[in-house]
């Protein structure tokens, strides 16, 4: 329910009218041990962060994970969740390295930095500490395969625009990121795109309704630069034929002109805080 953006008509119209598409984006590392090893990370961009949980290669999974470089022009990102004695504490890289000796400059000049970014928090995480994407959104705001098999999808979908759509110097709560490469009339990042409560989903099978509802109801989040109008998948949806023609079925005829882009401004508590004010939910 919440209003539709002053600028939505002008940003939508700058894009056009394409088609929305699906990538497999990610894939959760899970942590079960009480007792796991861990690395202290030190950031090409500045800081440390002790007891990231370290990961054995080859069971480790990382975005683009074959290559050992942290510098070779493809992102690297790894997602990781406990479940043990520390459970359900999220911890993110951006261009983690492989083996734990793999290490280079950081941006300072000074030696030893092994990711470029990263970032942990819990549930009941508000703040934010560092980012590990263009728009400074959580990488786990991605399609599941339980979450559409259960009909639980209770946040926004990931997804992208190509560099040229996206507005530069500006982005919009929860996000923070602003390096967009595009005019002042094109969307920042952050940019929530609502499913238009009309769009017909009837005759399509559960798990396609289970993905266009999600979208009526918590939208698409511009996150990062990529494919135009691509929304961000876990890995597992594709190991499931049934929700894999889902997602296929939900996406055939569907383009960015069936949304509108919400203001979202007035359930915002502080712009480095992703907490909501719940007295302001529609």
């Amino acid at each position: 329910q919440l209003p539709v953006h002053a600028q939505s008509a002008n940003w939508l119209s700058q894009i056009g009218n394409y088609p929305v598409r699906s990538e497999p984006s990610f894939s959760h590392n899970v942590v079960a041990a009480a007792n796991y090893p861990t690395l202290n990370m030190f950031y090409y961009y500045g800081g440390s962060t002790p007891n990231m949980p370290l990961l054995s290669w080859p069971n480790k999974k990382r975005e683009s994970g074959w290559d050992a470089s942290a510098w070779d022009d493809a992102d690297h990102h790894t997602m990781t969740v406990t479940t043990g004695a520390n459970a359900c504490h999220f911890y993110e890289m951006y261009n983690d390295v492989v083996s734990p000796s793999d290490v280079y400059q950081c941006r300072s000049g000074a030696g030893g930095c092994n990711a470029q970014d990263g970032d942990d928090f819990t549930p009941e995480s508000y703040g934010r500490v560092t980012v590990t994407d263009a728009a400074g959104l959580p990488l786990f705001l991605t399609l599941r395969l339980d979450e559409i098999k259960n009909n639980t999808i209770h946040h926004p979908t990931r997804f992208t625009l190509t560099r040229g759509y996206i507005q530069y110097g500006a982005s919009l709560w929860p996000a923070v990121g602003t390096n967009g490469w595009g005019g002042s009339n094109t969307p920042p990042y952050g940019a929530r795109f609502r499913l238009q409560s009309g769009y017909n989903v009837k005759g399509k099978s559960q798990y396609a309704q289970n993905i266009l509802n999600s979208f009526k109801q918590y939208g698409l989040m511009l996150a990062d630069a990529g494919t135009t109008g691509a929304i961000q998948t876990d890995t597992d949806v594709w190991e499931d034929p049934s929700v894999a023609a889902a997602i296929k079925e939900a996406l055939s005829g569907l383009k960015l002109s069936n949304f509108d882009i919400v203001d979202e401004s007035s359930l915002m508590v502080s712009a480095n805080s992703i907490q909501v004010n719940a007295a302001n939910l529609p």
